[in-house]
């Protein structure tokens, strides 16, 4: 993040917010960009944090506009004072510009859009004891987070019997996304703390049920976030309280090996724009 001193504004478009103090900004004031340049894929959409700081480096409140200047490429929305989301829609180059209400002071924001990249489904695996009910799912785009729920399948095919530790069958479970053939971790879910009796799946049988996979985008407030914007690609499921023996405290108990609490391979999608 570099800070930017503010250059007259010549003729661009404003989102109005008012006039208060918070417009006056100065001459000799910097504003600091996260980021300052965005690279997003078609349907993804990206955060965009402006500071102002004084030039001996205080930080001062400012209230600042956003626009497009290629809302076909990618529009944006206002989120609060100083945050925006930006879409993007289509191909192409364009850009942002973050300007005071009184249009004294811009900076402008290059925000480059690609094609996203073809996402192959992958061949069902049926090795890992977790399957799930689909090898590819759209994620759900609701404001500033993205959603999508995957059914799957524990079979237990161990001679222990399991015990999966759960809130209200919410249980600890984590994503790992494969890239350049390396899986890694990426998303891991945030539930609430209260314990229920564990849920037992004796050898043999099995047990059905649905995680929910959600997050904000990097920047957002939102919490799990997501590292990154760019969400289509190849994942796998990591649950982490499958365990061989349990008791109702600290430390619940011996847990599977990891092996035997991944999922297969599955894919998740952006949705349409």
């Amino acid at each position: 993040m570099r800070p930017r001193r503010l250059a007259p504004l010549l003729a661009l478009a404003a989102v109005a917010c008012g006039d208060d103090d918070r417009s006056l900004i100065g001459i000799g004031d910097v504003v600091e960009t996260t980021p300052e340049r965005m690279t997003l894929a078609v349907g993804d959409s990206g955060v965009l944090l402006v500071r102002v700081r004084t030039g001996d480096g205080r930080a001062r409140p400012a209230r600042i506009g956003f626009a497009s200047n290629a809302s076909d490429v990618a529009d944006v929305r206002v989120t609060s004072d100083s945050t925006a989301v930006v879409r993007a829609r289509s191909a192409g180059t364009g850009s942002v510009t973050v300007q005071t209400p009184d249009r004294s002071a811009t900076v402008t924001i290059p925000v480059d859009v690609h094609a996203p990249a073809a996402v192959p489904t992958p061949a069902r695996d049926t090795t890992p004891l977790f399957q799930t009910d689909s090898l590819a799912y759209t994620l759900r785009r609701t404001f500033a987070v993205y959603e999508v729920g995957i059914a799957f399948t524990f079979r237990n095919a161990t001679a222990d019997t399991a015990h999966i530790v759960n809130c209200g069958g919410r249980t600890g479970v984590a994503l790992e996304r494969l890239r350049d053939g390396v899986w890694e971790p990426f998303w891991d879910a945030v539930n609430p703390t209260c314990l229920s009796p564990a849920i037992v799946v004796p050898p043999g049988a099995s047990y059905r049920h649905a995680l929910s996979v959600y997050g904000g985008l990097p920047g957002s407030d939102v919490v799990p976030r997501f590292p990154s914007a760019e969400l289509g690609g190849t994942y796998r499921a990591v649950f982490h309280d499958v365990l061989r023996s349990y008791q109702d405290r600290l430390p619940f108990g011996e847990p599977f090996p990891v092996g035997a609490r991944r999922s297969n391979a599955f894919v998740l999608r952006m949705p349409a724009r």
